[in-house]
């Protein structure tokens, strides 16, 4: 309502930035949308127009419109763009396309990249289109960066054990028993317990019965 009111420049950018994350956090998506692209048509230029595109692609992401997120995030990179706003940004696009199954697309985004981010989307593209061997890989380098095996920290929690099982099951799923038993030896303690126990056992045994339903598992 009172756009004319805010400050030019810098403190008036980040002002109105500010006010479109509070608007996601309180579910006014269409409002936050209208801000941001008011900001970017009339007041960004250079990255600070990539990091309000950027933020403008999430918000339609949440708001399930994967094809206006690619739409935003169509403009050219400026030159002097930081290396982390580009790769949130390929990470966004990767997303978006994800979201209308175009696959190879994403999974071609990430051939260069293997940040914790990349191999989440990786994992979930594999799990989606069933490239088991592909998703075990992405999930062992996460159960790995989880770990922090440099300072000897083998604590896990919720997230780290839903890895490790999910990790299990595309083992399972790929036929790499050698693998699968591997997995269980590292993991059998960590696992035993809290939630995910009897599925561990269950998709790690090689007397249990084929997985038939994997989303159960894994609570997917």
């Amino acid at each position: 309502e009172f756009r004319e009111l805010t400050p030019l420049g810098d403190v008036g950018n980040e002002l109105i930035t500010n006010l479109a994350g509070r608007l996601v956090k309180v579910d006014l998506l269409d409002r936050a949308v209208a801000l941001l692209k008011h900001q970017i048509n009339t007041r960004l230029k250079g990255v600070e127009m990539t990091r309000a595109a950027n933020q403008l692609a999430f918000v339609y992401l949440l708001d399930r419109k994967p094809e206006d997120a690619l739409a935003a995030l169509d403009a050219k990179l400026a030159a002097d763009t930081p290396p982390e706003v580009a790769i949130q940004r390929r990470h966004l696009k990767v997303r978006a396309l994800g979201e209308i199954a175009d696959y190879a697309k994403a999974v071609k985004l990430l051939e260069e990249d293997f940040s914790r981010e990349a191999d989440m989307l990786r994992a979930e593209i594999s799990w989606r289109t069933q490239n088991w061997g592909v998703a075990a890989k992405a999930f062992a380098r996460l159960v790995a960066a989880m770990m922090n095996e440099e300072d000897g920290d083998d604590t896990f929690g919720d997230e780290e054990k839903r890895s490790v099982l999910n990790w299990a099951i595309a083992l399972s799923l790929s036929g790499n028993t050698s693998g699968l038993d591997a997995v269980r030896r590292r993991f059998a303690k960590q696992m035993a317990e809290g939630p995910y126990n009897e599925a561990f056992k269950v998709v790690t045994s090689h007397t249990a019965q084929p997985i038939t339903n994997y989303r159960m598992l894994t609570h997917k």
